[in-house]
């Protein structure tokens, strides 16, 4: 992205800049992150930026991965309003009004709504809420390759008509690689949240508990997507006549997920 943001204003030089944009988005992404109690694992240095890996946002209540999302483009907002604010006066096509234009860009940019991007993250954490992390994840992930397909596909549409823009192909291409990455991810949210669930219980002292129905001929991997970050799931197998037959345990319908397969039929539980 520090590349694109140097591409963009037409100036490869500014990558410097462009680096002097990036590394304060993402070490406020990591301080929030720290204040709101997720340790920050480290922050690796990309051909396109740099990214702050965050553990444990997977426990996390929607609002504080939105405002852990949030904090970087919002540093980035504040940079360029305090150089508009002390300069004043910027003379046209200085290093200033570059620093200044890559500052937006990066805000806007990371606010498009599609993971990876900062503003696919609010997303998840909205829709977290009413479909569950694996859902919402996959969901934001598509997202963010239809965003990328877009880029991709103005990009060829600029090359036919002879203007062929680096930045769009890009961060086109960017985009759907690390969205395809982050569906893939979300395919295995639903058991590696269940999992971190042991900590949080851990750390809070307990958990609610959620009670849900399904019919009894469920498959396992349909029962996990219906599961909600940190509650306890307990789940009601009922028959054709919606009359209970049994009750399983999220912990109990998890290890046989893992030790007879995702296809097994929550009637085999009971």
């Amino acid at each position: 992205m520090v590349i694109a943001a140097a591409y963009i204003t037409g100036r490869l030089p500014m990558l410097v800049m462009g680096f002097l944009a990036v590394v304060p988005h993402e070490l406020v992404h990591a301080f929030v992150a720290k204040v709101c109690g997720f340790p920050v694992d480290k922050i690796e240095v990309l051909p396109v930026g740099m990214v702050a890996r965050i553990d444990g946002l997977m426990e996390a209540h929607p609002a504080a991965e939105a405002a852990i999302a949030m904090a970087g483009p919002l540093c980035n907002f504040a940079i360029a309003g305090a150089a508009v604010f002390l300069i004043r006066e910027i003379p046209a096509g200085s290093y200033a009004e570059q620093f200044i234009l890559i500052n937006l860009y990066i805000a806007f940019f990371n606010l498009l709504p599609g993971l990876p991007l900062d503003g696919g993250r609010v997303l998840r954490s909205i829709l977290s809420r009413c479909m569950g992390l694996n859902r919402a994840t996959i969901v934001s992930a598509w997202c963010g390759i239809f965003l990328g397909a877009a880029m991709l596909s103005a990009g060829m549409v600029l090359a036919l008509r002879g203007i062929f823009n680096l930045f769009v192909v890009m961060m086109g291409v960017f985009l759907i690689m690390a969205a395809i990455s982050e569906k893939k991810r979300g395919q295995f949210l639903a058991i590696a949240e269940i999992t971190d669930k042991k900590d949080a219980l851990i750390k809070s002292g307990g958990l609610p508990i959620r009670q849900i129905a399904v019919p009894a001929d469920t498959e396992l991997y349909q029962v996990v997507q219906r599961f909600r970050p940190r509650v306890y799931h307990m789940v009601v197998a009922v028959d054709a006549n919606m009359q209970p037959v049994g009750c399983v345990s999220e912990g109990v319908i998890v290890k046989a997920m893992i030790e007879d397969g995702a296809s097994t039929q929550l009637s085999r539980l009971i």
